[in-house]
């Protein structure tokens, strides 16, 4: 976005409030997926966690998950006392079909995968395995919403495919469990979640919305939300220490960042449904606008970012039917790109930085390497061109002065060794 004030902001989605005050349409009509044979949860992970029950797993049973994860998702399976078994994943980020064949053993009952950025895996090799094994399939479409393959959406092919709202659409909160085999049946109901979290989730994205509206005055607000934020991230360091979890986790002799507090599993949440604010917000979206922008900001980032040296696209190209949620890059120099991004208003992640105690990482180097390296670059539908364009003259301008930095450095210890 660019602020009336000449200020670039590529910042998050907000939620714009006339979404709220329009006229909703019919949730079918715009969701991807048949609705009368999904659960409308809370969170993604909630719907991981209603999966298991669906499926009848049982404490013991293992599932065959991707060592390249957020961590978050695999967290529920272990919550319910299933057994996780990585297999491995790519640099470019491809699931090993071979490795995960491998490590089928008598306990194993389902394989997990998941599309990552709204790129889909090749399932076909997967979906004859499973046939074959009599294994479950679940399918992670948390980042893969509107994406297509051939003339169909993605998570149609799994016995359940897995679905997170918030990872494209601007809501407080919003999930889905979709069954596609019809020998399992939805049971039970979920209830309404508390208005708090809720809210407290949805005023952030409202506070960008009116940033957009009055943006010469959002400086001193931005200031005092930013206080806030971090008071608030300080109590959940707090909290995380009082709980007793791991706050590294030893990558390659290296200390890295466990997974993060809230990114846990709470199962107190287990029963909340998606909360009737985001069925109202989902409802009155378009999704082919969403995939049109979202296609157009990806491939100006393509081609303008081409010849940097120092990032590399984790996708080189775009295939038809792809609603890309981030531009994820490769880059050695991840922490100082995604600190001089922050820092030009532009929000940029730290892709999945957390590692999940519960995974041996050094036996996954190809995930390690994507846990470490991956930047991913907003292209979310609120941005156009000009914000496209100050993105990418922003990644080349911090990464041109960190090499420039770089080699003044070693004149200087070229200097003093002589």
């Amino acid at each position: 976005m660019i602020s009336r004030n000449g200020k670039h902001n590529c910042g998050s989605m907000s939620c714009s409030i006339r979404f709220l005050l329009r006229k909703s349409f019919l949730l079918r009509d715009v969701l991807p997926f048949d609705t009368d044979h999904a659960r409308l949860t809370y969170l993604g992970r909630n719907a991981v966690w209603q999966a298991v029950r669906i499926l009848g797993l049982s404490p013991g049973d293992e599932v065959l998950v991707p060592a390249y994860n957020c961590g978050s998702e695999i967290d529920p399976l272990l919550r319910c006392g299933l057994v996780v078994v990585p297999y491995r994943v790519s640099r470019s980020a491809q699931i090993d079909v071979k490795d995960l064949c491998s490590r089928v053993t008598k306990l194993t009952r389902a394989v997990y995968v998941t599309h990552y950025f709204g790129f889909l895996q090749r399932l076909e090799e997967v979906v004859r395995f499973c046939r074959e094994q009599g294994l479950f399939l679940v399918e992670d479409c948390a980042l893969a919403l509107f994406s297509r393959d051939g003339d169909g959406f993605v998570g149609r092919v799994g016995d359940v495919a897995v679905f997170s709202f918030r990872k494209t659409i601007p809501v407080p909160d919003g999930g889905a469990l979709v069954v596609n085999n019809p020998s399992l049946k939805i049971v039970g109901s979920l209830k309404q979640p508390p208005l708090t979290p809720v809210l407290a989730a949805l005023i952030p994205s409202l506070g960008r919305s009116v940033q957009q509206l009055f943006p010469t005055k959002w400086d001193g607000i931005e200031r005092s939300y930013r206080l806030v934020r971090s008071a608030i991230k300080r109590l959940h360091r707090q909290k995380r220490s009082y709980t007793g979890q791991h706050e590294f986790v030893k990558v390659g002799g290296v200390d890295r960042p466990s997974l993060s507090w809230q990114d846990h599993y709470d199962p107190k949440i287990s029963s909340w449904a998606m909360s009737g604010i985001s069925r109202r917000i989902i409802a009155n979206i378009n999704p082919q606008e969403v995939v049109a922008r979202r296609r157009a900001n990806f491939q100006y980032l393509l081609e303008a970012l081409c010849d940097v040296a120092q990032v590399q696209p984790l996708f080189e190209q775009l295939p038809e039917g792809i609603c890309p949620t981030v531009f994820p890059v490769l880059t050695e120099r991840r922490p100082q790109l995604y600190a001089d991004l922050i820092r030009r208003r532009i929000s940029a992640i730290e892709w999945w930085s957390g590692y999940h105690p519960g995974i041996c990482w050094d036996e996954f180097p190809g995930a390690a390497y994507l846990k470490a390296h991956i930047v991913a670059l907003p292209v979310h539908h609120e941005l156009d061109r000009d914000d496209m364009a100050y993105l990418a003259a922003s990644v080349r301008e911090v990464l041109e002065m960190s090499a420039a930095d770089e080699n003044r450095a070693r004149c200087l210890v070229s200097a003093v060794t002589c």
